[in-house]
C-alpha cells in the first residue's frame, strides 16, 4: 500500500516538474523576445499614461502604415503597447508617419499648428523618429505634446526624494532640446510654475505659486505626511504666449513625520491652473471664479475640461467653491473654413498641414500632376498604386489621347488607361505578366525608380553617370531585383531616392503619395 502511494506521489511530482520546466522555457523564450521599458505619456493639461513598466515586442507595424518591418522593437512599438493597442492596427485617435517615425496624433491630441508630439529616452531627446529608434531593456521613455517651435523636454535632476514634514525640499529643473541648427542644447528652466498633487489624486493638481529661478531651482515644504507628485509647466514665449514650451516633468516626494498646521505649506493652493492650446485665451476674472474663454480669429472652442472632465465647448465657466484650485484646460481648434484656407496647407487639403512633404505636395499639385483624393484631402500617407504612378508621369509628359493598351486588366474607361498605353508603347513600363499590368497594385520603390529611369532615357536625359553611391552599402542589396539595380544606382546618384534610416533600401517596400511626390519633384529638377 505504501509502495503504491509512493509510486503515485513520485509520478505526480515528476509530472508537475515537467509542467514547471515547460512553463519556465516558455517564459524564458518570451523574455528573450521582449523588452522591458518604462513609459509615460504627457500633455500640458494631463498625463495620458502614468509611469508604467511594460513588455514590448517587435510586432508588425504594417497595420499602422509601415512599408517595411523592423529588426527589433522600437520606441513606436512601446508607444503603441502603452496605449493598449496591438498589431491589429490603430484606434481612431492615433496616427503616425511610420517611415519617418514622427507622431501625428495620440488620443485626439494632433500635431498641428504650434503643437507636436515628441519623445525622450533616458532624459535625452533622439534626433530620429520613434519608429527608427531601437529600444533596449531598462529604457525610460517619455512621449510629450508640446509647442514644437521652441519646446524642450524638461526633467528634474532627482526623480525621487524623501523629506520630513516642514523640511525644505530642493527641486532643480533642467531641459534638453535640438535647436534650429540641429545642435543639442541643455540648460536650466527658469520661470516654470511648480505643481503638486497627492499620489493617486493627480487630477487635482494644484499650482503652488512657487516658480523656478534662473538656475532652475525652487524650494517646497510639505507640512502633511504622504506621497506627493511634483511637476511643472511654463506657458508663454515670444512667438505664442498661450502655448506650453516645456514638457511636464515628474518627481515623487515621500514625506514622513507629524502634520504641522501652517499656512506656508507648499501644497496649499493659491489659484486654479488654467492652460490652453494655441488658438485663443482663457482669463480668470477678479472674482476668482469666472473664466472667460475667447477664441482667436479662425479658431473655435473645441472643449473645456475641469480636472480632466469635459464640461463642453463653453465660452464661460464659473468655478464652484470646491473647484477654486482646479486644473482647467481649454482646447481650441481651427474652423473648417480656416483649415481650408490654411497657408501651411495646399489647395484646401486639410490633411497636409505642416506635413514633412508639404513643399513637394505643393509642387506636384500646382503643376497639375497630382489631384486630391477628395475635395479637401490629399491622403499623403496613402499607398501609391502603379496606375496612379504612371498617370502622374503621363501628366508631366503631357500625354493626351485615348490610347488603349494590350493589358487585359486595364479597362479603357479608367483614368489611367491612356497613360498606361503610352508608357507601354514607349517601353517605359512593363507588365507584371505578358498580358497584365496590375494597375491597382501598390508600386514598389524599385519599380518606381525603374520607370523614372526609363523615362529619363526615353527623353534623352543623361543616364550614364550611375557610379555614385554603391548599392552594396545597403543591408538588403541582395533583395534588389537584377533588372532594377541600374535604375536604383541612377536614382541614388541623382538624389531622387535614398535608403531607409535603418541602412536598408527596401526595394519591395511600397511608397506613399507623399514619398512619390518628393521623388517626382527631385526627378524633374534633375532632368531639367
Amino acid at each position: 500500500m505504501k509502495n503504491n502511494f509512493f509510486k503515485k506521489s513520485t509520478a505526480f511530482l515528476l509530472a508537475m516538474s515537467m509542467i514547471f520546466s515547460l512553463f519556465m522555457v516558455t517564459a524564458s523564450a518570451q523574455d528573450d523576445n521582449s523588452i522591458r521599458v518604462l513609459v509615460r505619456i504627457e500633455t500640458p493639461d494631463k498625463t495620458l499614461v502614468y509611469p508604467e513598466r511594460i513588455w514590448v515586442d517587435n510586432f508588425s507595424l504594417k497595420p499602422f502604415g509601415a512599408t517595411a518591418e523592423k529588426t527589433s522593437a522600437t520606441a513606436l512599438h512601446a508607444l503603441i503597447t502603452a496605449l493598449g493597442m496591438d498589431e491589429t492596427g490603430p484606434d481612431n485617435g492615433f496616427s503616425v508617419d511610420t517611415d519617418t517615425g514622427w507622431i501625428n496624433q495620440v488620443s485626439g491630441y494632433q500635431s498641428t499648428g504650434y503643437y507636436s508630439w515628441m519623445y525622450a529616452v533616458n532624459d535625452e531627446v533622439p534626433d530620429v523618429g520613434c519608429s527608427n529608434y531601437q529600444i533596449k531593456n531598462g529604457d525610460e521613455i517619455v512621449f510629450y505634446y508640446i509647442d514644437s517651435s521652441i519646446g524642450a523636454y524638461s526633467y528634474f535632476l532627482d526623480t525621487d526624494k524623501t523629506a520630513t514634514t516642514g523640511e525644505k525640499v530642493n527641486v532643480n529643473l533642467f531641459s534638453v532640446y535640438w535647436d534650429a541648427t540641429k545642435t543639442k542644447q541643455t540648460g536650466a528652466v527658469e520661470k516654470a510654475d511648480i505643481l503638486v498633487s497627492k499620489a493617486g489624486e493627480e487630477d487635482a493638481t494644484i499650482n503652488t505659486g512657487v516658480t523656478t529661478d534662473n538656475l532652475g531651482h525652487a524650494q517646497l515644504t510639505f507640512n502633511t505626511p504622504g506621497t506627493y507628485i511634483v511637476s511643472a509647466l511654463r506657458y508663454g514665449n515670444a512667438d505664442n504666449k498661450d502655448t506650453c514650451d516645456i514638457s511636464r516633468p515628474r518627481m515623487t516626494v515621500t514625506v514622513t513625520g507629524n502634520a504641522i498646521p501652517s499656512s506656508t505649506d507648499s501644497t496649499t493652493p493659491v489659484k486654479p491652473v488654467i492652460t490652453t492650446s494655441a488658438g485663443g485665451k482663457a482669463v480668470l476674472n477678479a472674482d476668482g471664479k469666472t473664466i472667460n474663454i475667447t477664441a482667436d480669429e479662425g479658431y473655435e472652442v473645441a472643449d473645456v475640461t475641469v480636472n480632466s472632465k469635459s464640461v463642453g465647448a463653453v465660452s464661460q465657466y464659473v468655478l464652484s467653491d470646491s473647484e477654486k484650485n482646479a486644473t482647467i484646460h481649454v482646447t481650441f481648434a481651427k474652423t473648417v473654413e480656416s483649415q481650408l484656407n490654411d497657408t501651411t496647407s495646399v489647395d484646401g487639403f486639410i490633411d497636409v498641414v505642416n506635413h514633412w512633404a508639404l513643399d513637394a505636395i505643393k509642387y506636384v499639385t500646382e503643376e497639375g500632376l497630382f489631384y486630391g483624393t477628395t475635395e479637401s484631402t490629399f491622403s499623403p500617407n496613402a499607398v501609391m498604386t502603379r496606375g496612379m504612378f504612371v498617370s502622374v508621369l503621363g501628366r508631366f509628359a503631357k500625354v493626351s489621347g485615348n490610347g488603349v493598351s494590350d493589358f487585359t486588366d486595364v479597362n479603357e474607361d479608367e483614368y489611367y488607361a491612356p497613360y498606361v498605353a503610352w508608357a507601354a508603347e514607349k517601353g517605359i513600363v512593363s507588365g507584371t505578366s505578358a498580358n497584365t499590368f496590375a494597375p491597382n497594385a501598390p508600386i514598389t520603390r524599385e519599380q518606381a525608380m525603374t520607370i523614372l529611369y526609363k523615362y529619363a532615357d526615353f527623353i534623352g536625359s543623361d543616364v550614364s553617370n550611375i557610379e555614385g553611391m554603391a548599392i552594396n552599402e545597403f543591408s538588403d542589396v541582395n533583395n534588389i531585383s537584377a533588372w532594377a539595380k541600374t535604375a536604383v544606382r541612377y536614382g541614388l546618384n541623382a538624389s531622387v531616392i535614398r535608403g531607409r534610416t535603418d541602412g536598408s533600401f527596401d526595394p519591395q517596400g511600397t511608397a506613399t503619395r507623399a514619398e512619390i511626390a518628393t521623388m517626382l519633384q527631385k526627378f524633374i529638377e534633375h532632368i531639367n
